[in-house]
């Protein structure tokens, strides 16, 4: 079984590396034969295959009619909703121009490189 890593060569610090894609991660979730430690992703087989088509992850949920129904459906932090929202709206928020939010998308961008190498959810 794996074990985490106090490797300073190692990010996250104390993290461990998934047995299925090799990502880094902080937690103690393991593969349903419990022998060997996965990512969240991998734990709960919500990585979706893709042929460059139209996929299962761009599927609406019936209950979605604004932005914030779809950062909740996908459990977004705070930086990634607000990289989403400021996509999606560019240039059109009264009182700030195109380069407000790209400003604002590359902020919220290095947040989540942050959060990322700290391991915390993205």
């Amino acid at each position: 079984m794996g074990t985490p890593t106090n490797s300073p060569y190692h990010f996250p610090p104390n993290s461990w590396m998934c047995a299925s894609c090799g990502d880094r991660y902080v937690g103690t979730q393991y593969s349903k034969d419990g022998l060997e430690p996965v990512c969240r992703f991998c734990a709960s087989d919500r990585r979706i295959k893709s042929d460059g088509g139209s996929t299962d992850y761009y599927r609406l949920p019936e209950h979605a009619t604004e932005l914030r129904h779809l950062i909740s459906h996908k459990n977004m932090s705070k930086s990634r909703g607000d990289i989403f929202k400021a996509c999606y709206r560019l240039g059109e928020k009264d009182g700030s121009d195109v380069m407000y939010d790209l400003n604002k998308i590359e902020f919220f961008i290095k947040d989540l490189k942050e959060m990322y190498e700290r391991g915390e959810r993205i």
